[in-house]
């Protein structure tokens, strides 16, 4: 079965009370398990997500509901060459903001994520495991996958 491991940090702006625009970048990694983040014969994707998230959270307490969205493309890395295109993606969560001290909380929040992968199908077999059936020998067609995730975030804001 497929792993993703996702790492992001996010630079937002207070806009309100409870509204936060921010832009952000990451790690991200998927494959087949036991693959991931091996670059030896691994078929694991290695990508850099770029995105804007927009989140507000309802309530002035020390427990708030929050509902939040993003939306971006995530560059592809191949070891040792690029092969992948890239992606654009889109997500959205719902979520618990828990205040710790009053300009800092823990966020915790579950989502979808809908994720584009398009591949050059001259590369597209050796990513087979990712994405089933690729690999047409038509080297300037693209093969594209949609993947759908369920998405769980941990994190501190400051």
């Amino acid at each position: 079965h497929k792993t993703w491991f996702s790492y992001q940090t996010v630079n937002s702006w207070q806009m309100d009370r409870h509204v936060y625009f921010g832009v952000g970048t990451g790690f991200e990694a998927t494959g087949n398990s036991g693959t991931l983040l091996n670059t030896g014969n691994s078929k694991a994707a290695l990508m850099i997500p770029l995105f804007g998230e927009l989140r507000a959270s309802f309530l002035s307490k020390r427990f708030s509901p929050s509902v939040s969205g993003k939306s971006g493309y995530s560059f592809y890395l191949d070891m040792p060459s690029p092969t992948l295109m890239g992606g654009g993606f889109v997500e959205g969560q719902l979520g618990l903001k828990t205040f710790i001290k009053r300009n800092s909380s823990f966020n915790f929040s579950v989502g979808y994520r809908l994720h584009c992968i398009a591949v050059p199908d001259k590369y597209a077999s050796q990513f087979s495991d990712i994405i089933p059936g690729a690999g047409a020998p038509n080297t300037t067609a693209k093969t594209v996958e949609y993947f759908n995730f369920l998405s769980i975030h941990a994190g501190f804001c400051y």
